[in-house]
């Protein structure tokens, strides 16, 4: 069975880009999930068991979408803009 080929070294000037997409889409990704944990947390806030799993798992999703923004080269999250007359 031949070798299989890595797509890096089959494509070596995409790869650089391919690499920004796919962290760009891990971000979205991970803020997409943490709007849906803290979602549920209000939605399952009667429920102890739930409470407590969805308690726990925001600060693992931001700390790994911190690492994929680290990775794109960017220190920290942009903030999202306020809207014009502070709203």
């Amino acid at each position: 069975m031949p070798p299989r080929r890595r797509w890096r070294s089959s494509n070596p000037s995409r790869a650089p880009a391919f690499d920004r997409a796919f962290l760009a889409a891990m971000v979205g990704d991970h803020d997409a999930d943490i709007a849906k944990v803290m979602a549920g947390q209000q939605q399952f806030a009667s429920n102890a068991g739930l409470k407590t799993l969805l308690g726990e798992t925001p600060p693992t999703l931001r700390e790994h979408r911190q690492q994929a923004y680290r990775l794109l080269g960017q220190e920290a999250p942009r903030q999202a803009r306020k809207a014009p007359g502070g709203r």
